[in-house]
């Protein structure tokens, strides 16, 4: 008996839609799907550079956040038939990669609930530069 509900939903339009009216519905399609993954980060960034006593800091929060969500895109459309050939290649072991992040959630999910996540920072904590310390 298997555990694991893969369901998800996925059209398929037989034209796609083309023009400047398709780049828009699909650019709001995309930002209606990441809304649950990219909101609470960009909650909490957003959060910490409101609270920031200097705007330098505010302004450099939001940068790496912009910079990590566009560095990936942009590489990938730099070397696209590259990224397509890797993803081609990578996708035997998409199964795996599921198996390895559902683990990782659940491991991290129970060091949540068992408080044991506040040690494992308290011990990360010894390993950060003290430099690094005094900027957050």
């Amino acid at each position: 008996m298997s555990l694991c509900i893969d369901r998800y939903l996925q059209v398929h339009l037989k034209d796609k839609p083309a023009g400047y009216l398709g780049s828009v519905l699909v650019g709001m399609t995309f930002g209606a799907a990441w809304i649950p993954c990219v909101g609470p980060i960009l909650g909490a960034i957003l959060t910490l550079a409101a609270a920031s006593s200097e705007i330098g800091k505010g302004v450099f929060y939001l940068i790496t956040y912009a910079a990590g969500l566009a560095v990936p895109f942009f590489l990938s459309a730099v070397a696209i038939n590259s990224f397509l050939d890797f993803s081609r290649k990578f996708r035997r072991y998409l199964k795996a990669v599921h198996v390895a992040a559902g683990i990782l959630l659940i491991a991290v999910g129970l060091l949540l609930i068992t408080d044991y996540i506040t040690l494992l920072n308290i011990y990360a904590l010894r390993f950060t530069p003290e430099w690094l310390i005094k900027r957050l």
